[in-house]
């Protein structure tokens, strides 16, 4: 009777473990998402996507020297919205992180059979920094989010079809491996990954290297599926020019010193909940020693164990080495250590490896001595967990989310004081460069206002015009724009006047260089009657086009006295001018350079 009993108590118990696992992961994801926002790229990509067709060559379009046409897909299904709507994608990264959760402890399952410890390794693999740090940015949440997610499976889809090889099972390698290409070209690995596991551990305990050789070789359909998809996905890498976009790499010196300081400051410690560049520098060598001895103590017990720790240290490198040479150019090594987003495939490889370990590991005889180690074990999680839970309070409180969502608070609030005025039309928002902590000025000209704020609120209305805008503050509220000059750059040549059957006017004389982000040109003009005008710069081969790089509309001005700012591209020029495109004489008696204030 104890005998038939016993599965169904381990499969109840598994289950609730394994449910209880999903219910923490989901109220953590929300919790993370109640503080964060839409930021950088997220608030632009709408704009730009929404006005492409759905076709292949949107698809394949460079997104930031990657090919990833499931990003770029999943955006444009999000921007035919119409507006930004973080409820909306917040529910589609618990989706994304629940699947990650179900994949994980669906590949321990299928690694190490339904022992009750699963649904937990399972959970910390999934709660892991790496991770956690894509929440609070949507376009990380897709990529590399979605990737590693999507890699898990894949993980899962092989493993299983090795142990009972069948045409669903060898459908589903071929799917998931798709959904992992198709978010960034980096998830090519994966199967080297798996291969490299299949040949060093192998799937079952103690098998011989000859017996993982014949169960590597037993799976070629499964390697041939998922090589069909990666030189597919390579091939449209390298004919497509996205290595153009992909910005500089970076010295091989520059490269060693990121692999071998990334595995102890930034890798080792975020694994066990230790945030990098925001914790105490000495919790960080706690927890790297904490990882070392556990790799000792079970390589010491077990040579399987020893194989897996071997097997991981392989594949950080390969895992890690696109990074450095792509990012470490951009960004420098000390940034790019502490960028733990940087880390989630390797960080789930670091959980299979110790998944391995744990399952490897004899059963101690000396009850003395097992309940001491257990002791130990119970102490260290228990502290790391308290690290863990203020590094994930650490990620929600200093995430550039924070600042935007109390930035576009009452923009996107209806009900608030400014939500009201706009909607009844009294005022409209002047169309400025937006916070550097909200979007990088270098993303210009998709951080102006007027190509964000429709997003944000659908039918916003802008103007360049500064009498009767407003402007948002650092909390939300609109106030009255306020600039600041600068100085020494261009200087004004005017006053002068000009006609649509005359010369354009000369308005700044000086020089405007590349690196002169932010700033804006600001004029006072007065016309008899309403005109269109566009505001000109002489670039150095002697050739004019709009100040701000830009082929739009011209900018209407009423009759009278009024403030006009327009925004200058970054690029080099000498002269500004203004040109009027339709109406009667306008006269420019003031300008100057001048960045917005944000209060």
């Amino acid at each position: 009777m104890h005998e038939s009993l016993a599965p169904t108590r381990i499969d109840r118990g598994y289950r609730r473990l394994a449910l209880g696992a999903v219910l923490v992961q989901v109220c953590v994801i929300i919790l993370l998402l109640r503080n964060s926002y839409f930021i950088a790229e997220d608030l632009y990509l709408p704009g730009l996507l929404a006005q492409l067709p759905w076709s292949a060559e949107t698809l394949t379009r460079s997104m930031f020297g990657h090919l990833m046409p499931g990003f770029v897909a999943v955006w444009k299904a999000v921007a035919s919205a119409g507006t930004l709507s973080w409820p909306l994608v917040g529910v589609i990264i618990v989706a994304i992180h629940v699947a990650l959760l179900v994949g994980t402890v669906r590949l321990f399952t299928a690694l190490h059979g339904r022992r009750w410890w699963v649904p937990l390794a399972a959970l910390a693999a999934s709660l892991s920094l790496a991770l956690l740090s894509c929440v609070v940015w949507w376009g990380a949440a897709l990529a590399p989010g979605i990737g590693a997610v999507a890699a898990v499976w894949v993980w899962d889809s092989t493993v299983r079809y090795l142990r009972a090889r069948s045409a669903p099972r060898l459908l589903a390698v071929l799917l998931t491996m798709v959904v992992a290409m198709s978010f960034g070209e980096r998830q090519i690995l994966t199967p080297v990954y798996i291969l490299g596991f299949i040949l060093l551990v192998g799937i079952a305990p103690l098998s011989t290297f000859r017996a993982r050789w014949r169960v590597a070789l037993g799976g070629w359909p499964a390697w041939t599926a998922m090589a069909v998809v990666a030189i597919a996905f390579l091939v449209v890498y390298f004919l497509g020019g996205y290595r153009e976009d992909s910005g500089s790499t970076a010295p091989a010196s520059a490269i060693a010193t990121y692999m071998g300081r990334s595995l102890v400051e930034g890798y080792l410690p975020s694994v066990l909940g230790v945030l990098p560049g925001s914790s105490p520098p000495i919790l960080g060598w706690v927890a790297v020693g904490i990882v070392g001895a556990f790799v000792v103590f079970t390589s010491l017990k077990s040579v399987r164990s020893a194989h897996a720790w071997l097997w991981l240290l392989i594949a950080y490198v390969l895992c890690q080495l696109p990074i450095a040479v792509g990012r470490v150019g951009i960004i420098g090594v000390d940034a790019a250590v502490d960028m733990v987003r940087y880390y989630p495939e390797a960080t789930l490889l670091f959980w299979i490896a110790a998944s391995v370990a744990v399952s490897a590991a004899p059963r101690m005889r000396d009850v003395t001595r097992q309940r001491t180690v257990i002791a130990i074990a119970a102490v260290i999680a228990v502290l790391m967990t308290a690290v863990w839970a203020w590094s994930a309070a650490t990620i929600s409180n200093t995430s550039a989310g924070v600042a935007s969502k109390r930035f576009f608070s009452q923009l996107a609030d209806p009900s608030s004081k400014l939500g009201a005025a706009l909607e009844s039309g009294e005022v409209r928002m002047l169309t400025v460069p937006l916070p550097d902590k909200v979007i990088s000025e270098g993303m210009y000209p998709w951080n102006l206002s007027d190509r964000i704020y429709p997003w944000v609120r659908r039918g916003t209305e802008m103007t360049s015009l500064v009498e009767g805008s407003l402007m948002l503050n650092k909390d939300g509220s609109g106030s009255t724009p306020m600039f600041t000059t600068i100085h020494d750059v261009a200087f004004f040549s005017g006053p002068g006047c000009t006609s649509s059957d005359e010369q354009p006017v000369s308005v700044l004389q000086g020089r405007l260089t590349p690196k002169l982000v932010g700033g804006m040109v600001r004029m006072t003009v007065s016309a008899k009657d309403p005109a269109e005008i566009r505001v000109l710069s002489r670039r150095p081969d002697g050739s004019t086009w709009p100040v701000d790089n830009q082929s739009g509309p011209a900018y209407r001005i009423p009759s009278g006295v009024s403030t006009l700012v327009v925004p200058v591209a970054p690029i080099a020029a000498d002269l500004v001018t203004l040109r009027v495109e339709f109406g009667g004489t306008v006269c420019v008696t003031a300008a100057d350079l001048v960045r917005p204030v944000y209060r």
